[in-house]
């Protein structure tokens, strides 16, 4: 479960199912939130023996024409803005190890 504040809707919990593993490298996650349907996956590639590059994107699965034009823009709004905070955490994290 995750708690998120939606423009839309205000504060939700989302359940957030895994969907695909293959560790260390790939991870996806989707939520039947209606109406985002949310997918996220997360490609991770080693460079080198001190690098990894992250591949780190979120969809929606709805391909309505009237919610991708009206109810997208501010969805993105708010994963763009909780995306910048959680990249800074995890690089904090990481270089602490």
């Amino acid at each position: 479960m995750e708690s998120v504040n939606l423009p839309q809707n205000g504060k939700q919990e989302l359940k957030i199912e895994v969907k695909q593993v293959e560790s260390p490298r790939l991870y996806v996650t989707e939520s039947e939130y209606d109406p985002l349907f949310p997918r996220m996956t997360i490609i991770l590639t080693e460079r080198g023996e001190a690098s990894t590059h992250l591949i780190w994107e979120m969809e929606s699965r709805n391909s309505d024409n009237d919610f991708i034009t009206s109810m997208l823009p501010g969805f993105k709004a708010v994963i763009r803005e909780r995306a910048i905070i959680a990249m800074k955490n995890l690089k904090e994290i990481l270089e602490r190890k």
